[in-house]
């Protein structure tokens, strides 16, 4: 299958660019890659995805958001609020009680579950879930959390003064300055026609949002037919890619027969296979040679690290050839701030200048 390295959206401040997607919109289409439910994305499912998402637990799927605010606040509260949850981005700007911080939905929902004991704590908290619940594009992802108490006590106005909130400016604020760049600038891409073997690779990273297809659930059967696989290079005599995929095609029919026998065993209702999941323990006579679909979010700080362990000339071929499309999107997306990468030549790797 032809490999595809797509972004769907990017931050660069305040507000989703990139796409004609929302913030909403965007987390059912990266969620939606699990199961492989692209068709049932309407005008109106966004919303109705995300609170499924948000009534089962299943959050990560939340991930793929993020969220910049400019806060002024004084460094002993800014600390309050980092001991609630400390996987915040936060860089001090022009004087000494601003600050810009940054994060995914999920780390705002993990800070407003703490209830924290120190006031100004309580009454930053509030002050900022108040807001969001009243926009009508973050509201969806915290309206449920309003059955907690310490987030919707009415502190006297007095209480509020020294404390201000709002939503990242656009990009002036991020001009000429690499470091509020790289840590609160955010960018979410799909892979597609990629190896599980590659996928494997890729969610090793961390301080990044990760939503995979997944073969538990989704049906594999047909992967040989569909072309739903990867040759490796080093398969490229005729004989061998003839071997190989034959070997495919007898893996693929060999799913399809456990699925036929487990549907089997399930329709007996016996002890051990009455709440067994076909696709589930089908799945272990999948090779890693099957394609996996991939959604991967993270800060440009996270991806500079990301092409500059992958895009290295010793990084496995397939990753590496899907780092360097993608370091070429983000070289004319990001002017300035992937530019000390250099492809080589025969643009099969590429190097990071220090």
């Amino acid at each position: 299958m032809e490999r595809k390295v797509e972004i769907l959206g990017y931050v660069k401040g305040n507000g989703l660019k990139g796409t004609n997607l929302n913030p909403i919109q965007l987390i059912e289409l990266a969620g939606r890659t699990c199961y492989k439910s692209y068709k049932r994305i309407t005008d109106d499912s966004a919303g109705k995805f995300t609170e499924t998402v948000l009534r089962t637990g299943h959050e990560s799927v939340i991930e793929h958001s993020w969220l910049s605010l400019l806060i002024t606040v004084s460094p002993e509260n800014l600390l309050a609020i980092l001991l609630d949850n400390n996987l915040f981005q936060v860089s001090q700007l022009n004087g000494q009680d601003n600050f810009l911080l940054s994060g995914n939905v999920r780390m705002f929902r993990d800070y407003f579950r703490k209830k924290n004991e120190i006031f100004k704590d309580r009454v930053i908290k509030s002050i900022l879930f108040e807001m969001l619940i009243k926009n009508k594009i973050w509201a969806i992802l915290f309206e449920d959390l309003t059955n907690l108490g310490h987030l919707v006590e009415n502190y006297h106005s007095s209480s509020k003064t020294a404390f201000t909130i709002d939503f990242a400016p656009k990009e002036e604020i991020f001009k000429n300055n690499t470091d509020l760049q790289l840590k609160h600038w955010w960018v979410c891409v799909r892979f597609r026609g990629c190896s599980r073997a590659f996928t494997h690779q890729l969610v090793r990273h961390r301080l990044t949002a990760v939503s995979q297809e997944s073969q538990r659930y989704c049906d594999e059967s047909g992967f040989f037919d569909d072309d739903y696989f990867v040759i490796p290079t080093t398969v490229c005599d005729r004989r061998l890619i003839g071997w190989y995929e034959e070997k495919l095609r007898e893996i693929d029919r060999w799913y399809k027969e456990l699925q036929k026998l487990l549907r089997n065993a399930k329709e007996q209702n016996t002890k051990e296979t009455n709440k067994a999941k076909v696709n589930e323990d089908a799945r272990f006579l999948l090779p890693n040679a099957v394609c996996s679909e991939i959604v991967i979010s993270c800060s440009l700080e996270e991806w500079r690290h990301i092409f500059k362990m992958r895009c290295a000339i010793h990084a496995q071929w397939e990753i590496r050839g899907a780092m360097i499309d993608l370091l070429v999107q983000f070289q004319k997306l990001f002017p300035g701030l992937f530019d000390n990468f250099v492809i080589a030549e025969d643009g099969e790797s590429a190097t990071l200048l220090v």
